[in-house]
């Protein structure tokens, strides 16, 4: 096989979490499993690396300090930052390049849902719309995003949907709790932003406590807000904080894993990281309703709980779900089906010239 050149040209500024389980370790499967040469080029104030989880075999650069735009050339180039796209496509373009464009979202949308400000929204429309029509190749992380995409820019362009995967969980690991446990433990993945209704998700469990007998984990690196909101509720939970990897082996001590959103664009669109680690990890998915594709992948292939609207919750539906024993087989099936990164990337723009 030829070897290739593929560039991933991303923005220092994106989420610690972001870097390393959607850039680092896609580009580390990459790296073991094609023959490619590959370069991690990060744009804007240099970071410290070495605090990140990255992989060893890899080229690492701080574009304009190790590695000018002009030295970039007969590549294959990811990038997911429209600023970034605008900044260097003529340069890129004239080097030989070809530009992969990844939507996460749509920043307009994500823009006016934060500002409130329509002259800032229209912009962002407008240069998403550029970015579109100019780039090789498109991709995006849900089908919901890739009709949106057509909707809005009119132009139907072919759409590579690639939703943010965990590496090295091809297959779904068994689970360490036992289904039969007297005691059902719940729990909470993130951060305390709003968007993610932590003090929501908290007041579901609260509800649930006071039915059925159940404790709660919560995994995030806000532990002081966490204690906050805990003690204001007036609820007990273990909090951890960890990296990447130890979250994988940590949520396979539990049985269901909390994922609850405002039903809007935004997360109609969205690819939530922590619902594949919930799946991948034997965790049973508490849904709201218009998560991405999920919530329909929940509710067609039976392997987890949605809410209603009003964030409600039936406990029967949770006693239920966490005594079935063809639960794991049917979430097996439907994660090897969908998610399995082999088949996945295999057809991704980034590795055909």
């Amino acid at each position: 096989m030829k070897s290739k050149n593929l560039i991933y040209l991303v923005s220092s500024a994106t989420p610690k979490g972001v870097l390393e389980s959607q850039v680092f370790n896609i580009a580390n499967y990459i790296n073991q499993n094609y023959k490619h040469n590959i370069k991690i080029i990060l744009v804007g104030k240099k970071i410290n690396i070495k605090k990140l989880e990255c992989p060893i075999n890899i080229e690492f650069h701080f574009l304009n300090e190790t590695i000018s735009i002009k030295e970039i050339s007969n590549s294959n180039i990811y990038i997911r930052g429209v600023d970034i796209f605008l900044k260097y496509f003529i340069t890129l373009k004239l080097n030989k390049n070809k530009l992969i464009y990844d939507f996460r979202a749509l920043a307009f949308v994500e823009s006016y849902l934060r500002n409130s400000s329509y002259l800032r929204s229209i912009c962002l429309f407008f240069l998403e719309m550029t970015t579109y029509y100019l780039a090789d190749e498109i991709c995006c992380v849900s089908n919901v995003l890739k009709n949106k995409l057509k909707k809005y820019f009119i132009l139907h362009r072919r759409i590579f949907v690639f939703p943010c995967l965990i590496i090295g969980a091809n297959q779904r690991n068994n689970k360490l709790v036992n289904n039969l446990d007297s005691t059902i433990k719940f729990v909470y993945l993130g951060s305390l932003s709003p968007w993610q209704k932590f003090d929501k998700t908290i007041d579901l469990f609260k509800l649930l406590s006071q039915k059925i007998n159940c404790k709660l984990t919560v995994i995030s690196n806000d532990n002081l807000e966490v204690q906050t909101v805990l003690k204001k509720k007036d609820v007990t939970a273990k909090i951890l904080s960890l990296t990447h990897s130890e979250v994988l082996t940590e949520l396979k001590n539990h049985h269901f894993g909390f994922l609850i959103r405002d039903n809007n664009l935004l997360n109609n669109i969205s690819s939530p990281i922590k619902y594949l680690e919930y799946i991948s990890s034997g965790v049973i998915p508490v849904v709201t309703q218009g998560i991405g594709d999920y919530t329909e992948e929940v509710i067609t292939n039976n392997i987890g709980i949605v809410l209603t609207n009003n964030f409600e919750i039936d406990v029967s539906n949770i006693i239920k779900m966490h005594v079935d024993q063809s639960l794991n087989n049917r979430t097996n099936d439907y994660y090897s089906h969908n998610y399995n990164i082999k088949n996945r990337i295999k057809n991704h723009p980034i590795l055909n010239h």
